[in-house]
């Protein structure tokens, strides 16, 4: 097994950066990501990552203000040969030092591409690569044949074997019709939500699979989803469509029933400029399964950000020095730059009108809570927020009674050395 030693977050700031740069310059269009890691003659692995973007394109002047935005020099004049139209650019990130070059031809589209250096190659026989027992049967329910097909080679490459359906009615049909046997049942089933498979449609297929710990049920959502952010679904592992290599490796290694739970806490920053509401946000989020933070205004919730980045920040409006929509701006530009990850961040306020509702939106954030801040309005918002998060299944569940006496340790002002993300 190969692992690389290196900075994830940095890592992740670098990507973000390249996705909000191609993204902004798309007016219309389509864009995607591609992923190579290759081993130099040097003995040093690249890892090479491109996000190319095609359709309608902004104009001229954003194009510029973008290379400079992510600090890449463009090239003039075109080299010999060159179609006049096309625009090349270059520079380094400053996060990772990766050499960034970037390409567009108004008739093709854009294209970034990144190569990351990375350190030399730690060997760690322990970490044993995780493949699935002979015969061992993954379904996959999945209406979208490209999308459960990609899916369906991963998990093959992880040692499963996959049979796909078309929708909940084709699996049925499957099992009542007996053509499995007792060893070819599966043990993992990935349902994936879409207009012809709704939460009722698996629920029906959950009933009728063993409900002995010997199937693992997963119904995947897309990120937003109401799904996210309602009660749990019995018998299903509910997580964020597509379903991550590392969640498939984990899903690998373990069965269901022996899965370690990530001790990691999801972590939350409050930022109220009044006391008494900082506390009472701050304990909800706790009683929720939160690691919690705190801030007093704007300027300090971005510093708080630079320090330790948070998987959400519950953003106050009417602050002093800097309010909260002014503070989501700023940040949404750190993030837009590389300087920090993208993460959510959640308005809660007294201000519970629509337009103020329409504001919040327009200046980056994801979500609008209006005072008085109630607990299962939380839950809900920060279930979906988190939805991915590796201790998102297991947290966010509500405790039997809050009880306020005071600033709990973990939401004082003091903030520990930063961990590792």
């Amino acid at each position: 097994s190969l692992a690389f030693e290196g900075d994830p977050l940095a890592v992740q700031c670098a990507i973000y950066r390249l996705l909000c740069g191609a993204l902004d310059l798309l007016k219309v269009g389509f864009l995607v990501f591609d992923g190579e890691l290759k081993r130099s003659r040097s003995g040093r692995w690249i890892a090479r990552i491109k996000a190319a973007g095609a359709g309608l394109l902004m104009d001229d002047e954003r194009f510029t203000d973008v290379l400079q935005r992510l600090q890449l020099q463009e090239r003039h004049p075109p080299s010999p040969g060159e179609n006049p139209r096309l625009r090349r650019a270059e520079g380094t990130c400053p996060r990772t030092n990766a050499r960034i070059t970037f390409a567009s031809l108004r008739s093709k589209g854009v294209l970034f591409d990144a190569q990351f250096t990375l350190p030399p190659v730690v060997q760690d026989e322990d970490m044993a690569r995780p493949e699935a027992c002979d015969g061992v049967v993954a379904w996959l329910v999945h209406d979208d044949e490209i999308a459960a097909g990609s899916l369906a080679r991963r998990l093959q490459r992880l040692g499963w074997a996959t049979i796909r359906f078309d929708s909940v009615s084709q699996a049925l049909r499957r099992l009542r019709q007996r053509q499995a046997t007792d060893t070819a049942r599966p043990a993992l089933v990935v349902a994936v939500e879409s207009d012809t498979l709704t939460v009722d449609q698996a629920a029906l297929l959950r009933a009728v699979l063993p409900n002995d710990g010997s199937v693992h049920c997963i119904y995947a959502a897309a990120a937003g989803s109401t799904v996210l952010g309602a009660e749990e679904m019995p018998g299903y592992d509910v997580r964020v469509w597509p379903l991550s290599p590392q969640e498939l490796s984990a899903l690998t290694m373990w069965p269901a029933s022996d899965m370690p739970l990530s001790p990691d806490r999801p972590r939350v920053l409050v930022v109220n400029d009044d006391e008494v509401n900082r506390v009472i946000v701050a304990r909800m989020a706790q009683s929720l399964g939160c690691e919690v933070r705190m801030a007093c205004d704007g300027d300090e919730a971005i510093e708080r950000c630079r320090e330790e980045p948070p998987a959400v920040v519950l953003m106050d409006l009417a602050m002093p020095r800097l309010n909260g929509i002014d503070s989501t701006l700023q940040l949404r530009a750190l993030q837009r730059v590389g300087v920090i990850p993208p993460f959510r961040i959640i308005a809660v306020t007294a201000q519970a009108d629509e337009g103020t509702r329409l504001e919040c939106l327009r200046s980056g954030m994801d979500a609008h809570l209006p005072k008085p801040l109630q607990l299962p309005a939380l839950q809900v918002e920060l279930r979906r927020a988190m939805a991915g998060c590796g201790a998102m299944p297991t947290a966010l569940q509500p405790a039997k009674e809050i009880v306020m006496t005071g600033v709990p340790p973990a939401a004082t002002h003091a903030v520990p050395p930063t961990s590792a993300v």
